[in-house]
């Protein structure tokens, strides 16, 4: 016997969006249960009896949850479609798998750690600005060092829209004849957001990548590679979210 759960915890499960999305998604009546629009936020489902259309199209329960790490390579978009026709990571991600999401997204030129899951709950709860998520990058920039970068970086950067940064950890790394390279960290993630504090500086970044995510690391994982992530990587994801720890990830390859 299945436990029924609120449709937009089921539609998050099953990866077709984040929990709030998939309020929106009731809300402007998208969503059908056994033939018949829905709208009430209250409305439950037997996952495995009922049958839940988006669209017009059947979503199937998630019975398996699946965490990724990527490394992703530059030039690569975080995005489903690509009017472009640029080269998408979703196309990098094994074929067996159901659909899956990014939890957050990196910059087409960007590179590094990149985590996908079709586990919505922990993604909508990884992504809000409260959780405040420590993000480890390392930036190359155009021309030498500059003690004033560290010092404006750690009080935080008003942006050129007038917003203000939370003050971000930052140490120079090495340099080289013509540049340098810093590593920073953010706790916040608005558009850009590294190339714009930069751009304070008069300074142009020339390669970006993300080292770490919150308590995972990119190891030596290879570029456009990707694994699993063990069940203590889950669980550490989970401390990070601030979620109930689950006894044993439903977790698959």
């Amino acid at each position: 016997m299945t436990e029924t759960m609120r449709l937009q915890k089921f539609l998050s499960h099953a990866g077709i969006a984040s929990r709030r999305a998939s309020e929106k998604m009731i809300a402007d009546g998208r969503v059908a249960v056994n033939g018949k629009a829905v709208r009430d936020m209250g409305t439950k489902v037997d996952p495995f009896s009922d049958v839940v259309k988006v669209d017009d199209q059947i979503v199937q329960p998630a019975d398996k949850s699946f965490y990724l790490m990527m490394n992703k390579p530059p030039k690569t978009v975080c995005t489903e479609k690509d009017p472009q026709g640029r080269k998408k990571v979703g196309d990098l991600l094994p074929k067996h798998i159901p659909r899956i999401f990014t939890i957050g997204r990196l910059d087409y030129h960007t590179e590094g750690l990149l985590l996908f899951t079709n586990d919505g709950e922990l993604s909508q709860a990884l992504m809000k600005p409260s959780s405040a998520v420590a993000k480890i990058y390392h930036v190359k920039i155009q021309g030498p060092p500059d003690p004033e970068i560290v010092a404006r970086f750690e009080r935080g950067v008003r942006l050129e829209d007038g917003t203000r940064t939370k003050p971000s950890p930052t140490e120079l790394l090495r340099t080289t004849k013509t540049n340098c390279w810093y590593e920073i960290i953010l706790t916040e993630g608005t558009n850009r957001q590294i190339h714009r504090m930069f751009q304070t500086m008069r300074r142009t970044v020339l390669k970006l990548k993300r080292m770490n995510y919150g308590p995972l690391n990119l190891g030596l994982l290879d570029v456009g590679e990707h694994r699993f992530l063990s069940d203590n990587e889950v669980r550490s994801l989970y401390r990070e979210a601030g979620l109930r720890l689950p006894k044993k990830p439903r977790r698959s390859k």
